[in-house]
């Protein structure tokens, strides 16, 4: 026999009841952050007064006597610090309501608004309206201090106890002056715990930099750089003195005598400079240069450190030493790079005609028989025009 059970069903049904009876009930929020910040930092306007207060509210829950349920019960608060263009409360003009209403509940006043942060300042008060989360009746806990507010959306006004304001915490700053001074500015003040209003307290003084200095290397730049800078504002000086050590490499002749590379020191005062030397780059020792008297290419490695005010940076380099022969060839000095091909100054020499009488050349029209004797020649600079002649193209530089 089949049975039916309903159980599960039934069930269900109650579960998805309760959910959406838990979604009917209401929330309150609020667009401004219910931890601390001034409101005017964060201000929105609306349409019209009630709405912007709403939304520039600190909502809270708390607990009051509701005169429609008679007896204590959660309300939801909304609170708005107050601001007006002379930074004077509206309750100095028996404006108590935000709609305008005065306190003889008849006038109606002006509220003397503005925009905070713009032209508005706070006063000291703060706008609060409530509702009871079980009646729903607006304001039904302002019955004594304010009955006109009763089951009326709108805000009541009220004094920003001394007793409920807390501390900014203070904040100093450093505002660059010239090069002498800066300005400290010293901020702070207080605010209400419930509605956030805030009354800020600011001065500001004058004084010295308080300078820290710090020597920095900049070896791509050959220099020690020198920066005072102050430890509280962004003011910074620089002072640059040079580092630099020319090395210069040596070309020239064996001549038997000792020869290696020359160095100059430019460095300004306040710079040391040590130089060591060697025959790599990593084993740079010794404290002078290695000399040399031999024909040949030579490579000198150095390593030079300048010490500045406690801080120093490292150059490293390579130079060169070139050793040559001193060769003569029929009273030309010649400095050779590569062989000399003599065998074309032999026959240049060799093809001279003889020494004798010069005489002056047959004119060209003068009898065929005629003889002519070439003028004498000087050897020696025949064969130097010659050598430059033949061998500039060879690498042959002849004095």
């Amino acid at each position: 026999m089949n049975k039916k059970y309903f159980f599960s069903h039934r069930v269900l049904a109650m579960l998805l009841t309760l959910a959406l009876c838990l979604g009917m009930i209401p929330t309150a929020s609020a667009a401004q952050q219910n931890s601390y910040h001034d409101p005017v930092e964060h201000w929105q306007q609306a349409s019209n007064r009630t709405n912007e207060l709403d939304v520039n509210a600190i909502v809270t829950h708390e607990t009051f006597y509701c005169a429609t349920c008679r007896e204590n019960t959660d309300f939801t608060v909304w609170r708005v610090p107050e601001y007006t263009r002379s930074g004077e409360t509206a309750l100095n003009r028996n404006v108590k309501y935000s709609n305008g209403m005065c306190i003889d509940e008849v006038t109606v006043g002006s509220l003397d608004a503005g925009v905070p942060g713009e032209n508005a300042y706070y006063t000291g008060y703060h706008w609060t309206k409530s509702v009871c989360s079980r009646c729903g009746d607006w304001n039904s806990n302002e019955t004594n201090g304010a009955p006109y507010a009763w089951d009326k959306n709108i805000y009541v006004l009220h004094d920003c106890a001394a007793k409920f304001y807390l501390d900014l915490p203070e904040t100093v700053t450093h505002e660059y002056v010239d090069s002498k001074y800066h300005r400290t500015v010293t901020k702070g003040g207080t605010y209400c715990c419930f509605c956030y209003g805030t009354n800020y307290e600011k001065s500001s003084v004058l004084e010295r930099h308080d300078m820290a200095a710090e020597t920095l290397p900049q070896p791509a730049h050959g220099r020690f750089a020198a920066v005072e800078k102050c430890r509280l504002c962004d003011y910074t000086r620089y002072d640059y003195t040079a580092a630099k050590a020319v090395v210069a490499s040596y070309y020239g002749v064996a001549d038997g005598q000792p020869h290696t590379i020359s160095v100059t020191d430019l460095s300004e005062a306040g710079v040391r400079t040590a130089i060591r030397y060697g025959n790599s780059a990593d084993s740079c020792t010794m404290t002078t240069a290695p000399n040399y008297t031999d024909e040949g290419q030579y490579t000198v490695y150095y390593e030079i450190t300048y010490t500045c005010d406690g801080a120093d940076m490292t150059e490293n380099g390579v130079a060169y030493v070139w050793l040559r022969d001193d060769m003569k060839i029929t009273g030309a000095r010649l400095r050779q790079r590569t062989d000399i091909p003599f065998c074309a100054i032999w026959k240049q020499l060799i093809s001279m005609p003889s020494h004798g009488r010069s005489s002056p050349a047959p004119p060209m029209n003068g009898p065929s028989s005629a003889k002519w004797t070439p003028p004498r020649r000087n050897t020696a600079r025949f064969v130097k025009q010659s050598a430059r002649t033949h061998w500039g193209a060879w690498g042959w530089h002849i004095s």
